[in-house]
């Protein structure tokens, strides 16, 4: 398992691009607080980092996407930035959200798998991608069925 991890990180290298270093610009000059996305492990994942980067002294919080559209979207202002963090790029209630996120300005990275385009088409991302799970029964998340937009 700490070899697959290790290879993971490794592999790293090859990933971080302009566009990871634009993200990061964006999260360290941000003038308000720093808004992380994400469903299902994603979220457990995203509730970590926003709760790291507060307790490193970057205003941060998280938001999950299915309370968002029942009131807690208005906790988001446009000096914030949103780190959206989705395994396929295609989380519904993401993509429902974002759209509303972007008219009031804030700015917006979504971290999500390769095989898929739609997050990527309607708005700016950073590719992510693991080669395996590190859990030997290497369960993942099987892909999302065709969008038809």
């Amino acid at each position: 398992m700490i070899q697959t991890e290790a290879a993971a990180v490794a592999e790293l290298a090859d990933r971080i691009d302009d566009n990871f270093a634009i993200a990061c610009q964006h999260m360290l000059t941000c003038a308000g607080r720093i808004v992380v996305l994400g469903m299902g492990k994603s979220g457990h994942i995203g509730g970590k980092i926003a709760a790291t980067l507060a307790s490193t002294g970057s205003p941060a919080f998280f938001v999950h996407p299915g309370e968002a559209s029942h009131g807690d979207l208005g906790m988001i202002t446009a000096k914030d930035v949103v780190l959206a963090l989705s395994n396929s790029g295609e989380t519904d209630e993401i993509l429902t959200i974002l759209p509303l996120i972007k008219r009031w300005r804030a700015a917006d990275r979504a971290h999500r798998q390769p095989d898929l385009d739609t997050g990527e088409r309607r708005h700016r991302a950073h590719r992510c991608q693991c080669a395996s799970e590190a859990c030997p029964l290497d369960w993942r998340r099987p892909p999302a069925p065709p969008r038809p937009w």
